[in-house]
């Protein structure tokens, strides 16, 4: 079982995915959720999710900032789902799964050639 962690900044975000996930009866256990980057980083650190849904589009920390932050300490390993949600488009995977921290590059350098 992939243990998960979900942040997007939109509490109907987060619903959203929680509600696609027991559809599609995936074998992941949402192990924490987060409403902003500052709460994400020290919750990824803590839980160590093997998959972070991760909203780019964020007030306070953008996803990007919150993949800087992490590639700044202690280097730790998951895999990312970049999302953002749009009123045209309510939920759009923006990319497929990304190991931020799998390359010795910074990251937002690594990131912001994926960026749509």
């Amino acid at each position: 079982m992939l243990r998960c962690i979900l942040v997007d900044d939109e509490q109907l975000g987060r619903e959203r995915f929680r509600a696609l996930l027991a559809k599609a009866e995936a074998d992941v256990e949402i192990v924490g959720e987060a409403e902003n980057g500052k709460q994400a980083v020290p919750m990824i650190y803590e839980l160590k999710p093997d998959l972070v849904f991760l909203d780019i589009q964020m007030p306070g920390l953008t996803g990007f900032e919150v993949l800087d932050l992490l590639a700044a300490r202690a280097p730790t390993s998951f895999s990312l789902l970049p999302t953002t949600t749009t009123p045209s488009k309510p939920l759009k995977f923006t990319r497929s799964t990304i190991s931020p921290m799998a390359n010795s590059e910074p990251t937002s350098r690594s990131m912001n050639s994926r960026r749509d």
